[in-house]
């Protein structure tokens, strides 16, 4: 896909998300980091079309699903995941048949080297965008939408989008997440407790510790 074709869908994906929510003042998608175009090109397309930019980061990124990762690995540039539901959940039954499912996860030497190589271009891609001044960004962490103060970091990041974009006020819905899988490193991976010490010294394995540490706690706290 040329960049003119990316810049094509992603006008395109907003324009559906507006048909479906006609009225907002804001809207957006989520788009991965496999899915953008060069850095240069995709900083200069949100600066000359104003838009603001929440860099929602998977902390403990040994949890990124497999299909995420396959896809980013054999992905070239492409904008379709407006097609693709990766992570909505439509209902309790839904969330209960995955759960059901979904077995712990046994880690492999090859996971330590995803996590580095994907860590490296996390904090890039933190550089590029907090580096640019024209920039309209803010930095939430996935785990802090999880945790006691799930309320406030959603709060604070509907702050920023009314600010960038001089709305007005943001109603914020009655469920801020809608958990599908435990919430854990030691419940989701069937051996992070034997191989949690090769992870030293990453990111992931402070946020696996963090949340191992405060545990499991129940959908309807969020």
């Amino acid at each position: 896909m040329s960049v003119k074709e990316w810049g094509v869908a992603a006008q395109k994906a907003f324009e559906r998300v507006q048909s479906r929510r006609p009225g907002s003042s804001l809207v957006g998608f989520k788009v991965m980091y496999y899915q953008l175009p060069r850095a240069e090109i995709f900083q200069t397309w949100l600066v000359v079309h104003k838009i603001a930019v929440i860099h929602l980061i998977r902390g403990a990124s040994i949890l990124i699903p497999n299909n995420i990762r396959n896809e980013a690995r054999s992905a070239g540039v492409r904008m379709d995941h407006h097609g693709r539901r990766l992570f909505y959940v439509n209902s309790d039954a839904t969330v209960a048949r995955i759960r059901a499912v979904s077995a712990p996860k046994v880690l492999r030497e090859a996971d330590l080297k995803w996590v580095k190589r994907h860590e490296i271009e996390v904090e890039a891609w933190q550089m590029r965008l907090h580096s640019n001044l024209r920039l309209w960004v803010h930095e939430i962490y996935y785990e802090h939408l999880l945790g006691p103060w799930s309320r406030a970091t959603f709060e604070l990041s509907s702050s920023f989008l009314r600010l960038a974009n001089n709305t007005g006020n943001i109603t914020s819905p009655k469920s801020i997440s809608h958990r599908v899988h435990n919430m854990t490193c030691a419940m989701r991976l069937a051996n992070w407790e034997d191989k949690k010490a090769v992870f030293k010294g990453t990111r992931t394995f402070h946020f696996c510790k963090s949340l191992d540490d405060y545990g499991e706690v129940e959908d309807k706290n969020y």
